[in-house]
This record gives C-alpha cells, sequence and structure tokens, in this order.
C-alpha cells in the first residue's frame, strides 16, 4: 500500500471465471508514466503473444510520456504487434484525478 491514495482502494469485485475459451474480454490496466524501466514495450509484446494463443485481451496504458527512448520503443511495439489498433489503447494525456476512473 506504499504511496497509494485512498481514493484508490475499492471492495474487490466478484471474479467471472474465464478461460482462453470463453470469449470473455479481459481488460489489463497499466498505470504509470512512460520510463526505461516500465518495460511497457515488453507488456505490449506479451499481450500479444497471449492474443495470439487465444485469450480475448485488452490492453490501457495511462500515463505521460516522459522519456523519449522508452516512449520511441513503446512506439515502436504498438507498430509492429499491434498494427491494427485492436488490442493496445495508449492514453497519455490523463490527469492524476481522472486515473481513479479508469480504475473502477
Amino acid at each position: 500500500s506504499h504511496g497509494i491514495n485512498p481514493k484508490f482502494r475499492q471492495k474487490p469485485k466478484a471474479q467471472k471465471k474465464f478461460s482462453k475459451y470463453s470469449n470473455l474480454e479481459i481488460k489489463l490496466l497499466y498505470v504509470s508514466f512512460i520510463g526505461e524501466y516500465k518495460h511497457q514495450w515488453n507488456v505490449v509484446r506479451a499481450v500479444k503473444k497471449l492474443r495470439d494463443s487465444g485469450w480475448n485481451l485488452k490492453l490501457f496504458l495511462v500515463g505521460k510520456l516522459t522519456e523519449k527512448k522508452a516512449t520511441k520503443k513503446l512506439l515502436e511495439a504498438v507498430r509492429s504487434q499491434d498494427s491494427k489498433g485492436e488490442f493496445v489503447h495508449l492514453m497519455s494525456n490523463v490527469e492524476y484525478e481522472e486515473v481513479q476512473s479508469q480504475y473502477k
């Protein structure tokens, strides 16, 4: 719980049972600035591999494009892994006050 604003806390939701054969869409949320040690480009590649194996995943990356080298790696990964814009959603202009709604 280090550094987490209490406004982000909520009661856990009942989890749906799913598998890669269930066709349920699974939304993945990664909230952080785009930085070299955050490795968002590797997350994009991993989600692509899971989608290719049958999982119905969508990835939402929420964070400012703060580091040029990391941003370049991320954008290259998105272009090569999701050229049709089917599953990676990059939201770089979300203000801190709006992040809570992304979690919900």
